[in-house]
């Protein structure tokens, strides 16, 4: 039974109903979160875990589902919370690839990796357009 609880703790479904509730996703065309769904990772990273080291920040772009992120950055500690999203897409950079991130709380992520990213580009013409729009009106922590 403690088996079963730890991957119940570790895992979540991702539903499109989820996914609507999400600033960035809202912005984007429906087809657009259709292609999207699928492609993307559910993660649970513990309290105090490293979840991005300063040179990986930008190999997908994350989104906080739940819990609370710290980035590291030249002018102090930003927390980043429900709804923010940090790294980066091919030509697309949300946060600054120095900056490592952590978690503060047990989180849960959902990840957008760049080669998935690059492979929804060539079936959704238009795609980098919209998610450039969407992400600058998505939350995220100023000056990350």
């Amino acid at each position: 039974t403690s088996f079963a609880e730890v991957i119940r703790q570790r895992g979540f479904v991702v539903t499109y109903v989820m996914l609507l509730r999400i600033p960035l996703f809202q912005k984007l065309e429906r087809e657009d979160d259709s292609e999207v769904l699928p492609m993307l990772r559910a993660l649970t990273i513990n309290a105090g875990a490293t979840i991005t080291a300063e040179s990986r920040s930008h190999h997908g772009l994350f989104v906080v589902v739940d819990g609370k992120v710290e980035v590291d950055h030249p002018d102090g500690r930003l927390v980043l919370g429900d709804g923010d999203v940090f790294g980066g897409l091919p030509g697309i950079k949300v946060t600054e690839s120095a900056h490592a991130t952590y978690a503060v709380t047990m989180v849960r992520l959902l990840l957008l990796e760049s080669v998935d990213y690059v492979r929804l580009q060539e079936r959704r013409p238009g795609l980098d357009e919209r998610m450039k729009a969407a992400l600058a009106a998505a939350p995220a922590a100023e000056g990350v």
